[in-house]
């Protein structure tokens, strides 16, 4: 079974690279469409039973559809079209850019499967930390500390946003000289950190479950002042952790990911002005989580037109700017 979907996934894409070399590109794309929609499905399953629904092969599969994927299913079942774009600005882009990009994910989701395949997504034996060491338990006790003060921050930093009428005063330099905001931030990136030490070398569900309710309580906050992405990336984190030291069920990650989908929701109506919300449609935050799809389209349409970012290398930019952000 394995070697037919193989072979039938190489043909597809060799056809497809003729179609797009010999500039053939008025028919057969609503076939390549869906033979990616089901390849993925396919891929997903195998990857689940394979290695678990919060493996790292899972876990993967899972943000690249709400990132990219969700652009090429949107499209095939009409709620949005791929080739409007709206990220930087409207356009529509051409038809062969389209093409190149489902010939590209296709040929990413075909490469991934024969990883999975070949190679089983275990966790490598990590560092553990000496639960009775001074280390272990002054990490405890900073993580124990710094909720609170964070939390409180957090709530102050929030209530700040919402009385000045507008989530653009995030990004805008409005609260620049606030202290107490700019340390709320500082002092999340630092939580951040400990946090990370702590999925990194703790052994113990228990300890695990405990540490992590605080800080997803602060986290939530954090994440009502409309910045979701950091909410959502430390989710994973947890889930990988959690998942190495007892497997999660199916039916016990749907209910968390469905929780997560309408928190998002819910932030994105939150921060919205009067306008906003008197045209607001759930369907519209699908195609929101899938505009860093249009990140690649951009380049696919413009990379012969000088589209490059001369500054910070694209790959580092995330880091860069995360440690930048005010």
């Amino acid at each position: 079974m394995k070697i037919f979907f193989i072979l039938f996934q190489l043909t597809i894409y060799i056809y497809h690279l003729f179609i797009i070399e010999n500039n053939m590109l008025k028919h057969d794309y609503d076939f390549f469409s869906l033979n990616y929609i089901i390849s993925f499905i396919i891929i997903s399953i195998y990857s689940i039973k394979k290695n678990g629904v919060a493996s790292s092969s899972s876990l993967f599969l899972v943000t690249y559809f709400v990132f990219v994927g969700s652009r090429v299913f949107l499209d095939f079942f009409g709620v949005s079209n791929l080739l409007e774009t709206n990220l930087f600005y409207y356009t529509i882009l051409k038809e062969s850019t389209a093409h190149l990009f489902l010939f590209i994910n296709q040929g990413l989701l075909f490469a991934f499967y024969v990883v999975i395949i070949f190679f089983r997504f275990e966790s490598k034996k990590k560092y553990e930390i000496n639960v009775n060491s001074s280390f272990y338990s002054n990490l405890k006790l900073l993580l124990k500390i710094i909720f609170p003060i964070t939390l409180l921050l957090n709530i102050y930093s929030l209530n700040l946003i919402l009385t000045s009428g507008s989530y653009l005063s995030i990004f805008n330099g409005t609260f620049e000289g606030d202290f107490l905001y700019n340390l709320s931030y500082k002092l999340q990136i630092f939580y951040n950190s400990l946090y990370i030490i702590f999925l990194a070398s703790n052994n113990s569900l228990k300890s695990l479950n405990k540490y992590s309710k605080y800080y997803f309580i602060n986290l939530l906050i954090f994440t009502l002042r409309g910045q979701r992405a950091m909410f959502l990336l430390f989710l994973i984190l947890y889930l990988y952790i959690r998942n190495n030291n007892s497997k999660i069920r199916i039916k016990n990650i749907l209910p968390i990911f469905a929780s997560v989908l309408v928190l998002f929701i819910f932030v994105e109506y939150f921060r919205a002005d009067d306008s906003q919300k008197n045209k607001f449609e759930v369907v519209d935050q699908f195609k929101f989580a899938s505009l860093p799809a249009e990140v690649p389209l951009f380049l696919i349409e413009y990379n012969k037109n000088g589209f490059v970012n001369n500054s910070t290398p694209y790959f580092f930019t995330p880091i860069v700017d995360y440690f930048n952000r005010r």
